[in-house]
């Protein structure tokens, strides 16, 4: 793999990330359309061939792995995986194809497990489905807690750039700003909130009524307190919560709360985010567990089991073939 850079005439067009294997070079450049049409061009004066795409892009991948046949499992991994960010997702999407259930249903075709290894390992990839949908659609946490409480310098460290306007002045934040972030290698959205306290009037009542509205629709609320406090307010009832005691490089008092952190130095982020991916349900995660990414997958991989719990392997065989795709 090399790293380089396509020239025309003296003109630089792009840089490219170049591939070669045995039969096959891959160039992977960076710009839209125009860059491609370009460099096409270049591909074209330098003699080569430019075939014709076919309509469904997704056709021109791979459909079957060089170790399983399971064509079906490639046809939804090339629809889904455009959908994915974040190294954890894209790893444990790709393994089911490379792996994964392909790996477990095979095992299952060729008669290498005991039926109830069989049995349990089919339908926990069957329920795994609610985990890839999670990281699929990425939780939202929001950030909410009183002015100047820190919420926008979390919300930029959190993303790792610039999101939210800081200032010390109190309702520098009038509305709600959402922008990705990447724990441990998952995506999740982080929405930073103006910030809330008691009687506000006119558009600061607006602010505060927006922010309440997105907390309580949140997958997980981080509160922020400078004084570590931990009540919480009836209009967050039934959500997650992670309370957080913030600016701890300039105060020492964390009370009750879950976690102290700093945004400004750093200190106590790493924890916060391995604290809110417990919470959430997506820690600890293997990528190349078998999972179900798509609701046909999960259905029949519940009906296999079903099948092999009643003692007909067989019918269990013909589902999982119907699974990879395979000729019935």
């Amino acid at each position: 793999m090399q790293l380089g850079r396509l020239v025309h005439s003296g003109e630089v067009i792009d840089e490219a990330v170049i591939c070669r294997s045995a039969d096959i070079i891959e160039l992977n450049i960076h710009g839209g359309p125009a860059t491609a049409s370009a460099t096409l061009k270049l591909l074209r004066d330098c003699g080569a061939t430019i075939a014709t795409p076919k309509a469904d892009s997704a056709s021109m991948l791979p459909e079957a792995h060089l170790l399983y046949n399971n064509p079906a499992i490639g046809r939804e991994l090339a629809e889904v995986l455009p959908a994915a960010s974040g190294e954890l997702l894209t790893r444990a999407l790709t393994s089911q194809w490379s792996g994964g259930i392909s790996a477990l249903t095979d095992d299952i075709l060729r008669d290498r497990l005991p039926p109830e290894q069989a049995i349990a390992r089919v339908r926990n990839a069957a329920a795994g489905l609610k985990v890839m949908q999670r990281m699929l659609r990425p939780p939202e946490i929001v950030l909410t807690g009183p002015p100047n409480a820190g919420k926008s310098t979390l919300a930029n460290a959190l993303t790792g750039r610039q999101v939210s306007i800081v200032h010390p002045t109190a309702g520098t934040t009038r509305d709600w700003v959402r922008e990705r972030g990447i724990f441990s290698g998952l995506e999740v959205w982080i929405t930073d909130t103006a910030g809330i306290w008691q009687c506000p009037a006119g558009i600061d009542a607006q602010a505060v009524e927006r922010s309440r509205h997105r907390a309580s629709r949140g997958d997980l609320v981080i509160m922020l307190s400078c004084d570590g406090a931990t009540s919480t307010p009836e209009w967050l009832d039934g959500v997650k919560i992670i309370r957080a005691a913030s600016q701890c490089d300039r105060t020492k008092n964390a009370g009750l709360a879950d976690v102290a952190i700093s945004a400004k130095t750093g200190t106590g982020l790493d924890k916060l985010r391995k604290l809110a991916l417990k919470i959430l349900g997506l820690d600890n995660l293997d990528p190349l567990e078998p999972r179900a990414f798509t609701q046909r997958q999960a259905k029949l991989l519940t009906q296999a089991a079903n099948a092999l719990a009643e003692n007909n392997p067989p019918a269990a065989k013909n589902i999982i073939r119907h699974l990879l795709g395979q000729a019935q």
